[in-house]
């Protein structure tokens, strides 16, 4: 494989499926519970090659030689493998933001915001799901995951993002029907911001509209008739 093909298909160099695999601590040979054997590397790229874009097993199943079911079972073993070791990273990581908060704040200034302690932008994500059948009890929960803004079925996913790209933040899935100031409430983030005011004090968030404006979180200004300020203000957050 060469590392062309490799960045195509998984996002990462020859070089950085191997190390990425490594540092993640995933064993040289891992071994599934039906007794499926995979070389570290190999399953990195079956775990890289499901999450880079929307592909069948089937299709995949060419490319690596093997069954559907066994991609299935060695793409879900890795994934519970690598949650249990970093699954608490994944809520929020601390660790990195004490260590890049200021750098955070300066690079979003640097690209010309009015703000100068914005350390990550919040916002929701939906995944288009099938509409639910009724239960063994005549019960229809199909209305829980449907979205009536969007009008579609869907489960919904809350991030928070550094201007590095990094994730510093996941929850979810929430029902579909759920607004993102609803499923921000439901994660506790806030509340976690305010029991470590060392590190968040003085510190915002930036989200759409929709989240409004509260302790740790503000977004931009509503309004058909803002001032020019307001809207120099919500261009340069955009």
């Amino acid at each position: 494989m060469t590392d062309a093909n490799a960045l195509s298909d998984y996002q990462f160099d020859v070089a950085g499926i191997k190390e990425l695999g490594f540092a993640l601590g995933l064993p040289a040979v891992i071994v599934t519970e039906t007794r499926n054997r995979v070389h570290r590397d190999e399953a990195m790229c079956i775990v890289l090659g499901h999450l880079t874009i929307p592909v069948r097993l089937h299709t995949m199943s060419t490319t690596f030689g093997r069954s559907r079911s066994s991609l299935c079972e060695i793409f879900h073993h890795v994934i519970i493998k690598l949650y249990d070791r970093w699954g608490s990273l994944l809520y929020l990581n601390k660790k990195l933001l004490a260590q890049n908060m200021d750098r955070y704040c300066d690079a979003v200034t640097a690209k010309g915001a009015p703000l100068s302690n914005v350390f990550g932008f919040i916002d929701g994500t939906t995944l288009q799901t099938c509409r639910i059948s009724s239960t063994g009890s005549g019960e229809n929960l199909q209305w829980q995951v449907y979205c009536g803004h969007k009008r579609i079925h869907c489960l919904n996913y809350q991030a928070v993002t550094a201007p590095d790209g990094i994730c510093l933040h996941f929850f979810g899935p929430v029902e579909g029907r759920q607004h993102d100031a609803t499923m921000l409430r439901h994660s506790g983030l806030m509340e976690q911001f305010a029991n470590d005011r060392f590190l968040f004090e003085g510190k915002v968030m930036y989200g759409d509209l929709a989240y409004g404006i509260m302790p740790f979180l503000l977004s931009g200004f509503k309004g058909n008739s803002l001032t020019a300020k307001r809207q120099e203000f919500n261009k340069w957050m955009s």
